[in-house]
């Protein structure tokens, strides 16, 4: 069964198409921008800027702000890696402090008993 509709001039229908693909491209671009937004709060502000070469071979303003996002939040991820490995050596330099104490104190109780004896045995 064959539907007869109402076809639309060619020029129309490319029309639309591309409307409809630039809507996506905003609403793709309006959550980049908010993610970018809550990212940079994450970042203090910099006083100079340097020029950076692009992330994209495309380079428009789009794409980049979107691979920006995605290396934004590598470095974040690499950065909180980063935070857990100082947290973990601050621990273990905290461990191993406890432990020189404990070793002075065991050191110094020997030494105490050592010379009792020995004095002990002098006299």
């Amino acid at each position: 069964m064959k539907q007869d509709g109402i076809r639309f001039p060619e020029p129309l229908t490319e029309a639309v198409a591309e409307r409809g693909r630039l809507w996506q491209e905003y609403d793709v671009a309006v959550q980049n921008a908010g993610q970018v937004k809550a990212l940079s709060q994450k970042v203090s502000a910099s006083g100079s800027i340097e020029t950076i070469p692009l992330l994209t071979t495309a380079a428009t303003p789009s794409d980049e702000v979107a691979r920006c996002v995605v290396e934004l939040q590598k470095e974040f991820n690499n950065i909180g890696q980063a935070e857990s490995q100082i947290t973990a050596y601050q621990e273990e330099i905290v461990r191993i402090r406890n432990r020189a104490q404990q070793m002075y104190v065991g050191i110094g109780i020997a030494l105490v008993i050592f010379l009792y004896f020995v004095f002990t045995a002098l006299f």
